[in-house]
């Protein structure tokens, strides 16, 4: 539920041109497809994929452009082409974008304008060559994401966008932008020249979902661009689930009337988002940090704050001690209007400590041969396992486990590999 247009969105085919050709010509193009960051994952048995453009994960830096290793989007449009084959911290937003305290993310403001202007300039030259009139697999590009949930809805900010894509990318290439199934997010997140397509997941009625979509297109696909078959877990909530039953009944259902759908995706890393609809963003202005781990002199453990958990701290020392801070990454806010979600800090220092694996850790990251999982919070929940894709592991050499533990030394230093998830075991806070 990436909400931001920081996040670019490419469907790219993964069947073989000549077959698609064929298909084109002699009966309408129904896409079954799933959402997935070409950085993150490899997916088959859909005959497209949607693919989102993190604006953040490639400019971290002002003005410094990254597209190499799994950066290297070309790269994977290049695999998705020959071989048959994008929800982001502030959506997508750099953080960078926050150090001009009055910029109004997602708007005209000509400062914020500007930095879309020069990521685009860079992004879109790389992406043409890629569509689909050029030779290439990107069927269509969405302009826009979710934006009629926005406060700001601005037009005058849509119609820029349209023209920064139609220069980059040309006349033909097909613009669309995503919406709830709502009359007020259409209105404010659509615009004449973009596609208007919409989202939902098994809560909804699909006929009263696609009249609405009607309304506002009268002619062409039907389209559920994010139809939700899981959705966002919180720690220290329950683990969120849909059945299994009500999405393939759902799916059938929608594509027996002919539509095309997407189906969202999931997450590795620190890239996880952090869901604006919740009361962890009342944030004390003694504590603008999420979690915080103090040391004094680098290797005296003073304890943890969190916000809306443990706001003051007593801290021990002698004059002229050094005080460390390491503070943990936790997400920004990803939709909505609290996507301005400020991190700020007078002084930090990244304290490092590497383990080998603990059944009893208490919370931290944890990487499998240099590839980071995720986080580990186990006495927060719901989560208590981590997935690990098959291809990240060697059957014939040593593979490398190394955990960052923030809170404690483990206890014990081993770890157990299981062949099913355990999502749902929530402690109580202490």
């Amino acid at each position: 539920m990436v909400t931001v247009m920081a996040v670019v969105i490419l469907m790219i085919l993964i069947i073989k041109r000549m077959m698609i050709i064929v298909t084109i010509v002699w009966k309408p193009f129904q896409y079954i497809s799933g959402s997935i960051h070409y950085s993150r994952m490899y997916m088959s048995g859909l005959n497209a994929i949607q693919v989102y453009i993190p604006w953040n994960f490639h400019e971290s830096e002002q003005g410094v452009f990254e597209f190499e290793g799994e950066k290297d989007v070309e790269y994977f449009l290049n695999l998705a082409q020959s071989d048959g084959a994008a929800g982001h911290p502030a959506g997508g937003l750099p953080a960078w974008l926050l150090h001009n305290p009055n910029i109004i993310l997602r708007s005209a403001d000509s400062d914020y304008l500007q930095a879309v202007s020069d990521w685009m300039a860079v992004l879109l030259t790389k992406m043409r060559p890629w569509l689909y009139q050029n030779g290439g697999n990107i069927i269509s590009v969405q302009v826009e994401n979710e934006y009629g949930s926005y406060f700001a809805c601005d037009y005058n900010y849509l119609r820029h966008l349209r023209t920064l894509f139609r220069f980059f990318l040309g006349e033909d290439v097909f613009l669309f932008t995503t919406d709830g199934n709502t009359d007020k997010e259409l209105i404010c997140g659509t615009l004449e020249g973009l596609y208007a397509t919409i989202d939902f997941g098994t809560d909804t009625n699909i006929t009263t979902a696609f009249k609405r979509q009607r309304r506002f297109e009268p002619k062409g696909p039907l389209v559920n661009s994010e139809f939700y078959t899981g959705w966002l877990d919180h720690w220290g909530d329950k683990h969120a689930s849909v059945e299994t039953q009500k999405v393939s009944r759902m799916l059938e259902d929608m594509l027996s009337m002919g539509a095309s759908v997407n189906m969202w995706n999931t997450h590795f890393g620190y890239w996880n988002e952090h869901y604006s609809n919740r009361a962890i963003h009342c944030i004390p202005v003694t504590l603008p940090l999420p979690v915080c781990v103090v040391f004094v002199c680098a290797q005296v453990y003073q304890g943890v704050l969190e916000r809306d958990v443990t706001l003051v701290m007593n801290v021990t020392g002698r004059q002229g001690d050094q005080l460390d801070i390491l503070v943990e990454n936790m997400g920004r806010v990803n939709f909505g209007n609290k996507i301005n979600d400020y991190k700020s800090k007078k002084k930090k220092k990244t304290y490092i400590m590497s383990l080998l694996i603990s059944e009893y850790f208490f919370q931290g990251q944890v990487w499998i041969n240099g590839v980071n999982l995720g986080r580990y919070w186990p006495k927060r929940g719901p989560q208590q396992t981590l997935y690990v894709p098959g291809t990240l592991l060697s059957p014939s050499l040593p593979n490398n486990i190394t955990m960052l533990e923030l809170e404690s030394e483990p206890d014990h230093l081993r770890v157990l590999f299981m062949d099913r998830p355990q999502l749902n075991n929530t402690r109580p806070q202490s």
